[in-house]
């Protein structure tokens, strides 16, 4: 599959956190991090979107689990983005 792939399914998922339908959008993250191919900047992305989403259902400990993966992956790659961790990427 492949980054590109990753790439449409990540942004289909933020399509679906913004109608309002977390749960699906979720899914399309799940699928996006399986097809990362390990690049780790889209995988920390994804991992702060679903960190979002999760906070956005009041799924606390999930929400904190997909945010703690994402700073670390941020930190890892030197990203200021780490610093301002809770947003949703347009």
């Amino acid at each position: 599959m492949g980054i590109k792939e990753a790439d449409k399914l990540h942004k289909d998922g933020i399509k679906l956190f913004r109608r309002d339908k977390p749960e699906a959008a979720l899914e399309k993250f799940t699928e996006a991090l399986e097809t990362t191919d390990g690049d780790a900047r889209k995988s920390a992305e994804i991992y702060n979107d679903m960190g979002v989403t999760y906070r956005d259902m009041e799924d606390y400990p999930a929400a904190h689990k997909a945010l703690d993966e994402a700073m670390s992956r941020f930190t890892e790659l030197g990203d200021n983005v780490a610093k301002k961790i809770n947003f949703v990427r347009a």
